[in-house]
């Protein structure tokens, strides 16, 4: 008997998915806020009193402290290359499940290597981290090919990809419960690693690679998906042709978007960056900047769950194709945080570039049902080898550039801070709106062929838009 309810089994497929987001960004910023905080001398703070994993890392240097904060990003773009190799190989339910429990035990292991062995051992494991991090993205993408009807594939995608910022807010609030505790610094690992057991045992009861191998999924869900996705029978080989996919102007135009946008997302977005940046301008660390970062992680979500969903409703009336609608809803996300980037890099008053942070991550939320929707254009059963080769390329800059762009390790004196990044601020803001700028051109010029893999191929190339 089929499971009957009001959502249906894709959705708590899709809730796995946000759930399985969360923990696995959250085991990733364990170690990551953890070396960011006990750079802060707190007299208050109880927690940090004779800790082991305290007093081994404050032997590090501060050049060794910002490796391991950065350390997980080197590797990342070998990891979504295998991932999405393995894809069209292997059972999808099983390739996230191992995903995960790797960096479950990861994050187990970590503080015990840094209470009992040297820093090089500790890098390694941060590395390859690292590697297994980024087999996540694409092994997601496929399984959500398999479950998302096209009408919903915008409200899907970008809650989904909200996790990081949930992650966020759940790692912040937790570190700040640790931080007036009386446990250890290490009780953070075992927490997160909790969670990640707790996942891996839910997504093996109830998760599902594809419909057809789904237990409780009802023969009318199924039937409705079987004909809303467009893929190829999961007992046949995939019959690709890379010639055609190597060729095709729209692949080059995600690709670039994606390069481009992966550095916005990646490195300027995150909270830290713009921590950073409140310090260079002479703001000490306070409520006020802590407060702002925080309201700005928890209405992300909401907001690109609401974007996602409008497009959605566009592209289910049929008035236009999906390609017009996404592009409108990537020009309105990548100008205007072009315009952001520029007035931010430029203005002086704090209250203006707090308010110009503000929107720019918000209008970030517009790029999930825009270009990052493309990868579900083709045979649903290649869309995670697609975004696996393109997070590929797309991750590699930052295995170099993150060092440069994240001053997160705070000095004791405001005024030395000011004086090493104040100067490196402005170009790292232009960067970003260059990016954007470059990124919506090529996107919107080359994503147009519709000969080409990565146009939809459930529309009818002969639709009259005026319709």
């Amino acid at each position: 008997m089929g499971f009957e309810c009001v959502c249906g089994v894709r959705h708590i497929q899709i809730l796995l998915l946000v759930i399985c987001g969360m923990v696995e960004y959250s085991m990733l910023l364990s170690m990551r806020i953890s070396i960011f905080l006990l750079n802060w001398e707190t007299v208050s703070n109880y927690t940090l009193f004779d800790d082991p994993f305290r007093q081994a890392v404050r032997h590090y240097t501060t050049e060794q402290k910002m490796i391991l904060i950065n350390g997980w990003f080197v590797l990342a773009f070998a990891g979504a290359l295998i991932s999405g190799y393995l894809t069209v190989l292997v059972n999808l339910k099983y390739l996230l499940l191992g995903i995960i429990a790797s960096i479950t035990v990861l994050t187990y292991v970590i503080p015990v290597t840094v209470v009992n062995t040297n820093y090089d051992m500790i890098l390694a494991v941060i590395l390859f981290t690292g590697l297994v991090h980024g087999m996540k993205d694409p092994a997601i993408i496929a399984i959500i090919a398999r479950w998302t009807p096209r009408t919903e594939l915008g409200r899907c995608v970008s809650l989904v990809f909200s996790s990081p910022t949930l992650a966020n807010i759940i790692v912040i609030l937790l570190f700040s419960f640790l931080n007036e505790s009386p446990s250890s610094w290490t009780s953070i690992f075992y927490l997160m690693g909790n969670s990640g057991i707790l996942w891996c045992v839910s997504w093996y009861a109830f998760g599902s690679p594809n419909p057809n191998k789904c237990f409780y999924v009802s023969s009318k869900e199924r039937a409705m998906l079987s004909k809303s996705i467009a893929t190829s029978e999961t007992n046949k080989k995939l019959n690709i042709s890379w010639p055609a996919v190597f060729k095709s102007l729209p692949f080059y135009g995600v690709l670039i978007s994606k390069v481009l946008t992966t550095w916005i997302f990646r490195i300027m977005l995150f909270s830290f960056f713009f921590q950073g940046y409140m310090f260079a301008r002479g703001l000490k660390y306070s409520v006020k900047v802590f407060g702002t970062v925080i309201l700005i992680m928890a209405l992300i979500p909401a907001v690109q769950f609401l974007v996602g969903t409008i497009g959605d409703k566009v592209i289910t009336h049929k008035k236009y194709p999906s390609r017009y609608v996404r592009k409108t809803f990537n020009s309105i996300a990548l100008w205007g945080e072009c315009v952001c980037c520029l007035l931010i890099g430029y203005t002086t008053p704090v209250t203006w570039d707090n308010a110009m942070y503000i929107m720019f991550c918000h209008l970030g939320c517009m790029e999930y049902p825009g270009c990052l929707c493309s990868f579900f254009d083709v045979d649903r059963k290649a869309s995670g080898l697609l975004f696996g080769l393109v997070n590929f390329v797309a991750l590699i800059p930052l295995a170099y550039l993150t060092n440069y762009s994240f001053p997160v390790l705070i000095t004791a004196d405001p005024l030395k801070f000011e004086s090493n990044w104040k100067g490196k601020y402005e170009p790292i803001w232009l960067s970003g709106a260059f990016a954007c700028f470059i990124a919506n051109f090529f996107y919107i010029i080359l994503a147009t062929d519709e000969t080409n893999p990565m146009v939809p191929m459930e529309e009818n190339p002969q639709i009259d838009v005026k319709k």
